[in-house]
């Protein structure tokens, strides 16, 4: 009687354990994929679904505060520079509001690339330093050579009066979060550099920016020239302020879609969701060339 049913089980792996296997197969798969990844299936924000209201115009920080699904959440889409193109993706924005001279600031910003030896601009401002060779002018926040994350500030002729860095090449087709502080005191300038949750360096400089903004050069989110970015921006947040390593890291915890989190001293806010407007509700709303918007995007690694 054993016998027998041994048998009809044996003869049942026979007829369905391949199907079993394969199911097994597929399942784990699917899971390393991330598909059954809740953030997978997680609604994603739609353009604009949350912003920066200020009700006493731009400029104004009285009864300012943020409105709509405001939740740090996972935005719809992402900007994609275009590659190959033979012309980097431009964004060109107004520059109301924006630090000047040796003021403080801070940018933050996502983005993913595997670009090398090209330098590439995350937030660029200023005066064109080729069409306004007087002067200390244009200040650069961008990958080095497609690799390292520096600040520069470029003068009379395009050279580089001021330049600091950090040697963290973050160009493995990954996302990741950058952010750089920055403040004079006195004749010295502090910088801070931030790469995902950690800081990475910290500079003085026995040199101080001088920020120009003439008309003659709005600024820039991408490229400004020939070489292409090859890879993907979201969520830049620009402040006249420097801010500290938890302001930093609350940003960093926000994650792709985060939220501002000084209102007070936000200058600029581009989520870059499917359009290029800025939702700090200052108006630095701008336009792109040879770019697009994606919503096929892969998740940065700590949403896994």
């Amino acid at each position: 009687m054993h016998g027998g049913k041994l048998q009809s089980a044996m003869e049942y792996l026979m007829t369905y354990g391949w199907a079993i296997l394969i199911i097994a197969v597929v399942l784990g798969v699917l899971y390393y994929l991330g598909i059954f990844n809740p953030y997978y299936f997680a609604p994603r924000a739609q353009p604009g679904s949350c912003q920066v209201l200020r009700p006493y115009g731009s400029g104004t920080a009285t009864d300012i505060n943020l409105a709509g699904v405001c939740a740090d959440s996972i935005p719809k889409f992402v900007m994609h520079m275009n590659i190959g193109s033979g012309m980097g993706g431009v964004y060109n924005i107004p520059t109301y509001g924006f630090p000047t001279g040796s003021e403080p600031f801070t940018i933050t910003a996502w983005f993913k690339t595997t670009s090398q030896g090209l330098d590439f601009y995350i937030f660029s401002y200023g005066s064109d330093p080729i069409s306004n060779p007087n002067g200390n002018n244009q200040l650069d926040f961008k990958m080095d050579d497609g690799q390292d994350p520096v600040i520069k500030t470029a003068g009379p002729n395009g050279n580089n009066v001021f330049d600091a860095g950090t040697d963290y090449p973050i160009n493995d087709g990954k996302w990741h979060f950058v952010a750089v502080t920055y403040y004079a005191l006195g004749s010295t300038s502090h910088i801070e550099f931030y790469v995902d949750n950690t800081n990475t360096v910290s500079i003085s400089s026995p040199v101080v920016l001088d920020t120009a903004i003439t008309g003659q050069y709005t600024g820039a989110i991408g490229t400004l020239s020939d070489p292409s970015w090859n890879g993907e921006l979201a969520d830049i947040q620009f402040y006249n302020a420097s801010l500290g390593p938890n302001s930093i890291n609350a940003i960093y915890g926000g994650g792709i879609g985060g939220d501002p989190i000084d209102l007070q001293h936000l200058v600029g806010w581009w989520p870059l969701n499917g359009n290029t407007k800025d939702y700090s509700g200052n108006g630095n709303s701008g336009a792109s060339s040879n770019s697009f918007f994606t919503g096929g995007y892969a998740l940065p690694s700590q949403y896994a």
